[in-house]
């Protein structure tokens, strides 16, 4: 339903140079003052970045990968979400093991499979699940270090 005495034309100006500005459409509705649906139609040519949509879950996994090197998430499907987003601007790795899921930044992989080994709680560790785990995470480790961790 059209409001009297609203310039559309002026609020679409308003609307696309917000979105192009880089603020996300639904806020750029909120602030113009007109429906969401009505902001999507107006800006169909104007693609949002994925940095753009960084906020939530997948913030908070950015977050501990930064700090940590690794995130260990639980079966969430807007970690894998998150996780795809995360894959096209950061040198994000995946690697699933003994049915625990890690992501991990490129250069943490030794971080990260020590933390798997110390989540997984084994009170034994066969140089074969070793190799295995080692294998998964891409590491080389040399004999003195694997003696360590058996």
């Amino acid at each position: 339903m059209r409001k009297p005495n609203f310039d559309y034309a002026k609020a679409k100006r308003e609307l696309r140079k917000l979105v192009k500005m880089g603020v996300s459409k639904r806020e750029a509705s909120v602030i113009v003052g007109v429906p969401y649906p009505t902001a999507l139609l107006w800006t169909p040519d104007i693609y949002m970045d994925a940095d753009s949509r960084i906020s939530g879950i997948t913030l908070k996994i950015l977050k501990e990968l930064v700090s940590t090197g690794y995130y260990f998430p639980n079966r969430n499907l807007r970690a894998t979400f998150a996780y795809r987003l995360l894959k096209r601007s950061f040198p994000v790795k995946r690697v699933r093991s003994h049915g625990l899921v890690v992501y991990m930044m490129k250069g943490s992989e030794r971080t990260a499979m020590e933390e798997l080994l110390k989540k997984l709680n084994l009170k034994s560790v066969t140089y074969g699940k070793l190799g295995y785990i080692r294998d998964t995470f891409g590491i080389k480790i040399n004999p003195r270090r694997e003696k360590m961790i058996i």
